[in-house]
C-alpha cells in the first residue's frame, strides 16, 4: 500500500520509471535510444532534407541547424541559391536565419 507521502520514485506510472521503458520489450532495463539515431538518415538522392525539429540551442559544434545548411548545400547542386532560399522560407527566427546564411556562405567557399 503507498502512503500519501510516497514520492514519485514509489508511482508505478512515474515517468522516471517508465523512461526506461522500450516500445519493443517493455524491459525497464533497456535505455531508450537518442531520438536522433531512431530517425532514418537523410540522403541527397532523397527529397529536400527536413528542418530539424529538436535543437538545444546551447551552441553545439555539431548543431542540427548546420547539418541542415550542409544538407541542403548537397541536395542543391547550384552554389547555394536554392539552399538559402529554403533557409528563408523553413526557419523562422530571424537570429537563426541569419547565422544559417552566413554558415551556407561560408561553407560555399570551400
Amino acid at each position: 500500500m503507498h502512503s500519501l507521502n510516497s514520492g514519485p520514485e514509489s508511482s508505478p506510472s512515474s515517468p522516471a520509471l517508465l523512461s526506461n521503458i522500450t516500445p519493443e520489450n517493455g524491459d525497464p532495463e533497456a535505455r531508450l535510444a537518442p531520438a536522433a539515431t531512431t530517425t532514418p538518415p537523410w540522403a541527397p538522392e532523397q527529397e529536400p532534407p527536413p528542418a530539424p525539429t529538436h535543437c538545444c540551442m546551447s551552441g553545439c559544434h555539431n548543431c542540427v541547424w548546420i547539418e541542415y545548411a550542409e544538407q541542403l548545400l548537397a541536395y542543391y547542386h547550384d552554389g547555394g541559391d536554392h539552399a538559402l532560399a529554403a533557409i528563408e522560407e523553413n526557419v523562422l527566427d530571424e537570429n537563426l536565419k541569419a547565422y544559417l546564411k552566413m554558415e551556407i556562405r561560408l561553407l560555399k567557399k570551400r
